[in-house]
């Protein structure tokens, strides 16, 4: 069944053409029309069937996100946590570290302060003898003048 254009066939018909011919234009035109109907009724279903495909695509990915996010979540909590339990292992081994310290240092220093007391009481007999010496030469030299003197 060929159906044409009567318009166009009309036109051309008046316009002088062929009568095979204007049949001929009429017809291809109408079949070229219907041809470009279905082909974008085609087009449209395709496109709504990339749309459907596309919304399904967006859901899945926005799943996969937020399980994704969920994952990461729990991920960082639990570096947080292992970061947090070494963090209070690091102070409290240096401040065990800092208490070992501090009780060497103050032993270290009784011992100094102990020898640098013995010095002194040492240095300070040395001195009260040196005085005792000078205290007799001095008094040796006042015996040995005073005889030369008087004599």
């Amino acid at each position: 069944m060929n159906v044409m254009v009567t318009e166009l066939y009309d036109a051309l018909m008046s316009a002088g053409a062929n009568e095979e011919k204007a049949r001929q234009a009429a017809t291809t035109l109408a079949t070229s029309d219907a041809e470009f109907k279905k082909q974008f009724a085609d087009l449209r279903e395709d496109n709504q069937k990339i749309r459907t495909e596309i919304a399904a695509l967006r859901g899945e990915l926005k799943g996969e996100i937020a399980s994704l996010r969920g994952e990461l979540k729990n991920d960082f909590a639990s570096l947080r946590g292992e970061l947090n339990g070494e963090i209070a292992s690091l102070r409290d081994e240096l401040k065990g570290e800092n208490a070992s310290l501090r009780g060497e240092l103050k032993s270290d220093f009784s011992s100094l302060r102990g020898e640098l007391n013995g010095e002194i009481a040492s240095l300070r007999g040395e001195l009260t003898l040196v005085k005792w010496m000078m205290g007799v030469l001095i008094a040796l030299a006042v015996a040995i003048f005073a005889r030369t003197l008087f004599l």
